[in-house]
């Protein structure tokens, strides 16, 4: 069953750039990862702190390896966000 992340952010004061940096580094890698289907950050036009990344996997497992990918490589994305993202998950 396809799994599908939408998960809404919002970069810490400063660290808008550093954020937008961070997933043109890391989205091509992520994509390039068994069971990704899609993996892209959207900036608000409107509120341009504001971002939702898409992500979609082929199934609960290829989104699990990738939690651990993460953090085996260190990903610290939290520094870079101010409060708690929001994910919203739906299934296809």
């Amino acid at each position: 069953m396809t799994v599908r992340l939408i998960v809404n952010m919002e970069a810490a004061p400063g660290k808008r750039e550093e954020l937008i940096a961070t997933f043109a580094e890391l989205s091509p890698k992520v994509r390039e990862e068994p069971g990704c289907e899609q993996y892209e950050l959207y900036q608000s036009t409107e509120q341009p702190d504001q971002f939702a990344l898409m992500e979609r996997w082929t199934d609960q497992d290829a989104l699990t390896v990738h939690g651990q990918v993460l953090r085996e490589r260190g990903v610290d994305l939290a520094s870079l966000r101010t409060g708690q993202s929001q994910v919203e998950r739906y299934e296809e």
